[in-house]
């Protein structure tokens, strides 16, 4: 994902914000995307299982639900596949991802692992969001970075839903891609006295790419 974040208020919402629901079909994944999946970013199948994360398109997209945090469905993004993926046919014409929504709320998802105490991590994208939900972190996917976060709208609804949620976990990590450390840095120094503990964690690579053993380390958590 790589969009900026929006305003996602429907009385204040920008044309391209408003509710956009997907109407296409939405096809299970197949055993050969599981095992693209598991071999290429170690994500094991039942965590794309569970409650249908990832879907197939007809038009050859994966489908990525984004959740609440009452765990309802709030749209979903359709994105180009990944290189080498099943259904990778080479890069098409279009954005990369292209988002529907099917409830009113912020554009993010957020997701719940096994841990009851520990950190909730922010990340940019589903996928790393789902890696560290199936390994035990709570976590919430932006869908995008906070490139704004010092303009006129720095995201406030999407604080205030993430700072709800983190006021039963130890503390908050923002944990963007490699390349979005510095806007990682101004979304903490902006927002940092709407939680109890905030605190960047510095990656050299996505965690999506990141072998699950190392998240202890790499977070700090």
């Amino acid at each position: 994902m790589s969009r900026v974040w929006t305003r996602s208020d429907p009385l204040e919402a920008e044309p391209e914000t408003k509710l956009r629901v997907y109407s296409g079909s939405m096809l299970p994944l197949r055993i050969e995307d599981y095992d693209f999946f598991y071999s290429r970013f170690q994500i094991p199948t039942w965590a794309l299982a569970t409650g249908g994360m990832i879907q197939r398109s007809p038009l050859g997209h994966y489908l990525l639900s984004i959740y609440g945090p009452n765990g309802l469905k709030r749209g979903v993004v359709a994105r180009i596949p990944w290189k080498g993926a099943p259904l990778w046919n080479g890069i098409p014409p279009g954005p990369k991802a292209d988002t529907f929504r099917s409830a009113w709320g912020p554009v993010q998802s957020h997701y719940r692992g096994s841990h009851e105490v520990g950190p909730l991590v922010l990340v940019e994208d589903q996928l790393s969001a789902i890696k560290l939900e199936a390994h035990g972190y709570d976590s919430v996917a932006l869908l995008g970075t906070p490139a704004d976060v010092v303009g006129t709208y720095g995201g406030s609804d999407r604080v205030a839903e993430i700072a709800t949620r983190a006021r039963t976990h130890d503390e908050v990590i923002v944990a963007l891609d490699a390349d979005a450390t510095t806007e990682a840095f101004l979304f903490v120094r902006k927002w940092g006295s709407a939680f109890r503990q905030i605190r960047v964690a510095i990656l050299s690579k996505d965690l999506k790419d990141t072998p699950p053993e190392q998240f202890e380390e790499v977070l700090g958590a």
